[in-house]
């Protein structure tokens, strides 16, 4: 009988031991003196497949290659914690600069923000300086996931001293892109739109298309906060109309949903609806979590504009799933913030209340901004909820709510009898 478990993955064989062998076999190389070497092939072999996979995920292959490096997590994880083979710190360098738009995508930015710092606490100063700027680049990377738009901001700016100092000018690009994110983030859209200008010049100098997609998306949902609704919508089609050609799925699936949002606020919820479904197929064939939390939330609330409650309850109780399987709390609180419009509608104008009571504090100590263009409709549900329960009770109630923690919240909204409708 064989010591292998052999499985298909991609009409490919895979091969692994039970434990026990696994152990014994490892003992015997360090009894042969042949670990050092064997671990040294393992982290070759992986690393490679890593590196290849971060050229490939924006591909027309994404699906694929998204399935394959889950399937290599463990993989991953013990090439990490393994330190006995000579080059051990620069393979586990280059392999968590490979991995940061996977981890981003599948939601796993606190374990990536974890491994990230710690070698970058390491001898970081002493790799090869471009390796040194992709890495503060996936640390920046994970903490705007994580809504640590400060520690992002420091990463950012060390990047970007050093891709001039170098004359890396596709990492100056990204630098300036997520710096320019993080001011939007943070509500100071005049120099968000400056940031994602001199990314959009620079990536133009250098023909670079992707980033030219990028930087059009970027401008499109600045001006959508300032309120310039067709400057917006042509930044949006232009850049939907690029990432079709270079075959991004996750462009694709970002500029359909911002062209979705737009079209909501425009009250055509039908267009609003279409583009959101088609940007929420693209999303899930990625896989891209974070993305599939946002347009269920939008498709929710267009649902909630067209009286559609049943509709409405099954994408925000998906959404809300999805946001907390993420383990992160900015796309939580952005789900949280389009349901109070739903549960104040067909649910309790009390919970909607205290939930209303917990966002604003959250968005507060983050920093977060709400947009000018949306604030007038958020506060005209704060308005209706006060019509409802009456400016004294509303002040309890907003008290209440800010007492509340993340894990409170999620369970308040989720236990709403609203979500069976």
């Amino acid at each position: 009988k064989s010591l292998l478990r052999v499985s298909q993955f991609d009409g490919e064989p895979r091969f692994e031991l039970l434990r026990v062998i696994r152990d014994y076999a490892e003992q015997d190389l360090e009894l042969q003196g042949e670990v050092t070497d064997a671990c040294q092939r393992h982290a070759r072999h992986f690393l490679e497949l890593a590196e290849q996979a971060a050229r490939e995920l924006k591909g027309h292959e994404h699906a694929r290659w998204f399935r394959r490096l889950d399937k290599e997590q463990d993989n991953f994880r013990v090439m990490l914690a393994r330190g006995r083979f000579t080059d051990g710190y620069l393979y586990a360098a280059r392999l968590a600069a490979a991995l940061p738009y996977y981890w981003y995508v599948r939601g796993y930015t606190e374990e990536g923000s974890r491994i990230l710092e710690s070698i970058l606490s390491g001898a970081a100063d002493q790799l090869e300086t471009q390796l040194h700027i992709r890495l503060l680049h996936g640390a920046g990377m994970m903490a705007i996931g994580q809504g640590e738009y400060l520690v992002a901001k420091t990463k950012y700016e060390l990047h970007l001293d050093l891709a001039r100092r170098i004359e890396d000018w596709d990492g100056v690009q990204r630098a300036l892109g997520n710096l320019g994110i993080i001011a939007d983030s943070l509500g100071d859209f005049v120099a968000a739109r400056s940031y994602y200008q001199q990314t959009l010049d620079l990536a133009l100098q250098l023909e670079n298309t992707g980033s030219i997609a990028t930087s059009l998306l970027n401008l499109g949902t600045v001006a959508y906060a300032q309120g310039e609704l067709a400057e917006a919508e042509l930044f949006f089609r232009q850049s939907l109309s690029i990432m079709e050609s270079m075959g991004d799925p996750n462009g694709v699936a970002i500029a359909a949903a911002n062209l979705g949002r737009l079209a909501s606020y425009h009250g055509d919820h039908d267009a609003a609806k279409s583009l959101l479904e088609r940007a929420l197929s693209v999303a899930e064939g990625v896989g891209d979590t974070r993305m599939i939390a946002t347009i269920l939330d939008g498709l929710g609330s267009v649902a909630v504009r067209q009286g559609d409650a049943r509709v409405a309850a099954r994408c925000f109780q998906r959404s809300l799933n999805v946001a907390l399987d993420l383990r992160e709390k900015v796309p939580l609180l952005d789900v949280l913030r389009s349901f109070i419009e739903f549960e104040n509608k067909y649910g309790s104008s009390q919970r909607a209340a205290q939930l209303w009571g917990f966002e604003e504090k959250e968005r507060a100590e983050l920093g977060i901004a709400v947009a000018p263009t949306d604030l007038h409709t958020h506060q005209d549900v704060l308005e209706m909820i006060r019509g409802n329960v009456g400016s004294e009770a509303l002040a309890a109630l907003l008290a209440l709510g800010r007492r509340l923690d993340l894990a409170q919240a999620v369970a308040f909204a989720m236990s709403s009898r609203s979500l069976a409708a």
